[in-house]
């Protein structure tokens, strides 16, 4: 483990799905509010099948962790727990500890073990949900977007027919983009799902491939395509992430640049 622990640390054992996202909601609600100067390990010992909520959940946990200079850790995943990681990349994301790096003892003689639950917190707040600026894109700057089924690593329905989508990139923002497609009501697609996106920010910058939840659907305004909005799904938990965000959102950014040279 490379990040430098802090002396305090919150061990969290969640309950079994469904219970799962609930309590994570709650978790970081209290976190954002208390601000505690610890780092988190986080037991997923209970959680058999995370779903894609839950997946979405821990992301937010470890957004709010990063911020305040902390770390977040996962532990005691099973095998199934560890196979949706994989196929997700949130392995690539996360940490997560193996069995012999993490020893949980008492810290005196006593018949209970040493894990702290925090359970059932009645007095935690709702986290807010953030609200971003969103860029839109140029029309002359024509960003085309592939979207597929099942998350950035899930090569096999990228290249099934009725799983993967070309789009055209409408707006971005730090929490996620905006994407126009062409799709009939025989599309199958709908709010909750996670996608695997990619795109090139222009001709000459490398590709670009993000995890992403599908919030919203709705019908442009020529009523010829359906505009998906999208989630980012762990872009700012990683050093990676953040920076191909700033690359693109920043004032300094490539879309920021491209506004400026708009003429009328």
């Amino acid at each position: 483990m490379d990040h430098d622990w802090s002396d305090n640390i919150l061990i969290i054992k969640l309950p079994a799905e469904p219970q799962t996202g609930d309590e994570l909601n709650a978790i970081t609600a209290k976190i954002a509010l208390d601000s505690p100067k610890s780092d988190l390990i986080v037991d997923l010992g209970a959680v058999d099948k995370p779903t894609c909520q839950t997946l979405r959940r821990l992301t937010t946990l470890c957004r709010v962790l990063s911020e305040r200079g902390c770390c977040c850790m996962f532990y005691n995943l099973n095998a199934a727990t560890r196979r949706i990681f994989h196929l997700y990349g949130f392995d690539r994301i996360f940490k997560i500890a193996n069995a012999s790096e993490i020893v949980l003892t008492p810290s005196v003689e006593q018949v209970d073990s040493g894990i702290l639950e925090i359970r059932n917190l009645d007095n935690a707040k709702p986290l807010e949900r953030r609200k971003y600026f969103r860029l839109k894109i140029p029309w002359w700057l024509q960003v085309n977007v592939l979207l597929w089924h099942g998350g950035r690593y899930d090569d096999y329905h990228k290249q099934l027919p009725g799983h993967f989508w070309h789009g055209r990139l409408v707006d971005i923002s730090e929490g996620g983009i905006q994407v126009a497609i062409e799709a009939t009501e025989d599309t199958l697609l709908g709010k909750g799902r996670l996608m695997g996106l990619e795109f090139k920010p222009n001709p000459a910058e490398p590709l670009l491939t993000f995890d992403a939840q599908i919030k919203k659907i709705l019908p442009t305004a020529d009523s010829r395509n359906v505009c998906l909005g999208l989630e980012f799904i762990g872009l700012k938990t990683n050093p990676e992430g953040r920076q191909a965000l700033q690359k693109l959102y920043s004032p300094d950014g490539t879309y920021y640049e491209a506004k400026e040279n708009v003429t009328i």
